[in-house]
């Protein structure tokens, strides 16, 4: 998993999780390599569209969130993670 706050800004998280953790600000991007997890913003589920390939999203306030393609995804530069 990877979470930063735009394109070309530095990963707030880069890793795995083994439990729930939370991350706050306007705009968030997310790449996750195994889509098992729950996400939510602002307490609404958000629909990863699946559970067996990776996936990724950006948040906006006032926006939905929005499917990014994979490489423009946080961490998916071609250093190795998520």
């Amino acid at each position: 998993m990877c979470v930063d706050r735009g394109e070309g800004e530095a990963p707030l998280y880069e890793g795995s999780l083994t439990s729930a953790r939370s991350f706050r600000g306007r705009r968030l991007r997310l790449n996750l390599g195994r889509p098992s997890a729950e996400v939510r913003v602002n307490g609404d589920d958000v629909d990863l569209g699946t559970k067996t390939k990776s996936v990724g999203f950006s948040f906006a306030p006032g926006k939905d969130p929005r499917q990014i393609p994979s490489g423009q995804r946080p961490c998916a530069d071609g250093d190795g993670a998520a």
